[in-house]
């Protein structure tokens, strides 16, 4: 699918910035765990950028907290230890020029990129807004 809509896409010369999500939700990194299982179930995403006093410093998805209990540790405790604890690398970031082709070669790696301008999320772009491209 990817291959597919970068072909397309290609000769439309798609930015970031025409396929964003413009309203990021992200995490604090002081927060529990169970704060980010709340915000991805609330608002439906499967992973959420993490910051620190504004900072990009980490992710956090639902595969990585599974990953967690499903190796043993304890529910309640996993629940209540804070975001830096258990955090994934941060997700790539690009400027709101990048071409579709930059994104579906990151998209490929990681779950989601960032877009960024001068050191502030401005959007994030996952598998699912590419795929809205294919409605336009």
């Amino acid at each position: 699918i990817l291959e597919a809509l970068q072909r397309v896409e290609d000769g439309r010369g798609v930015k970031a910035a025409d396929i964003m999500s413009r309203d990021v939700i992200y995490i604090e990194a002081h927060e529990p765990v169970k704060r980010a299982a709340e915000l991805m179930m609330r608002y439906g995403y499967s992973q959420l950028p993490v910051l620190e006093e504004g900072r990009i410093v980490g992710s956090i998805s639902e595969k990585t907290i599974m990953e967690r209990f499903m190796e043993g540790e304890d529910g309640p405790s996993l629940a209540e230890r804070p975001i830096s604890e258990v955090m994934d690398d941060a997700f790539p970031q690009v400027g709101e020029e990048a071409p579709l082709s930059i994104l579906t070669a990151l998209l490929r790696v990681y779950p989601a990129v960032l877009v960024t301008k001068r050191g502030r999320i401005i959007g994030i772009v996952t598998k699912a807004d590419l795929l809205k491209t294919l409605e336009a």
